[in-house]
């Protein structure tokens, strides 16, 4: 554990902090799906959703042209399937919290990889338990952006969770997903001398 400590501490020494963070803002939508689910013995077939999620984030620091951001974000899904020869469908809404780190390929390409932390049960839920074992779900993240003007961009992504949990977890909320998207940057404005 003393060593995560020291590479922590190592990474944030030689990373310039930004004293003006940029903000942005990001809208993607896509299409998420599981390769096969067992519930109660029965298998469940075509399960896939439809997603939504709307969001902003901070960059946080960065380094040379690289750069780590932290966001939050709401998250709709549109899931269906059908199991025992009946179909069924299901709406469900998530904070997510996607933490990632940014790598420039060209001046218009950039490469993205990191994780989305989001809930994994309702808020609403009358079983909502802070200290419940899978309250979390874990995704990894890898996309692209391509940089149309200096604060727009076009995104591309796709997500898959890590976590090893019961496949009912998966009906409302799909392991797979793949999303595109648009993304807004925010610079904060510098008041010009006269």
């Amino acid at each position: 554990m003393k060593k995560i400590y020291l590479l922590l501490f190592l990474f944030f020494i030689t990373s310039d902090v930004e004293a003006q963070p940029r903000r942005s803002i990001f809208l993607n939508t896509g299409y998420s799906f599981n390769n096969s689910l067992q519930i109660n013995n029965g298998k469940v077939k075509n399960s896939r959703g439809y997603v939504i999620t709307f969001g902003g984030a901070l960059r946080l620091f960065s380094f040379k042209k690289n750069y780590v951001s932290l966001g939050i974000a709401g998250k709709t899904i549109f899931s269906s399937g059908s199991r025992n020869g009946e179909k069924f469908n299901a709406s469900t809404v998530r904070f997510v919290f996607p933490l990632r780190i940014t790598l420039p390929l060209t001046e218009q390409w950039r490469v993205s990889t990191g994780f989305n932390f989001q809930n994994n049960l309702d808020f609403l839920d009358p079983d909502f338990r802070l200290g419940y074992r899978y309250l979390w779900r874990v995704d990894y993240s890898a996309g692209m952006k391509y940089l149309l003007t200096n604060q727009w961009s076009l995104t591309a992504n796709a997500d898959f969770n890590i976590r090893n949990m019961s496949d009912a977890f998966f009906l409302n909320d799909p392991k797979f997903s793949v999303l595109i998207g648009i993304e807004k940057r925010f610079h904060k404005r510098r008041k010009t001398k006269k």
